[in-house]
């Protein structure tokens, strides 16, 4: 048996007496080394944008917020459409806002 040794988290980590521990190169703990989502990093400005691409993604379209919004794909219902695309315009909305914030605060900031 080896030694056990307990890390910063409260995990325990059983070590071998005849070698010293290796590092782990694939895996890592996402609570004791502070990994999050990606996501999780942006702020309420790509947050809005992001959930605007995903959107047009999921309707079949390009996450390019500058291209035409796509049609409604076939066999999805009228409904469920509308209300998502209800849903990226509310995104979108949010997104320029908090960009215009950002405009202008950086504008009193270089002038």
């Amino acid at each position: 048996m080896g030694t056990v040794r307990l890390e910063e988290d409260g995990r325990k980590q059983v070590l071998s007496d005849d070698k010293p521990p290796q590092p782990q190169k694939s895996f890592l703990c996402r609570h004791s080394d502070d990994l999050v989502y990606q996501r999780q990093w942006d702020n309420e400005i790509y947050r809005a944008l992001h959930r605007a691409q995903d959107i047009r993604q999921r309707l079949g379209g390009s996450a390019n917020m500058m291209k035409p919004f796509s049609e409604k794909p076939k066999g999805m219902h009228h409904e469920t459409y509308w209300r998502l695309r209800e849903e990226h315009d509310e995104a979108e909305m949010e997104q320029l806002a908090g960009m215009r914030e950002w405009l202008d605060k950086l504008g009193k900031k270089v002038g």
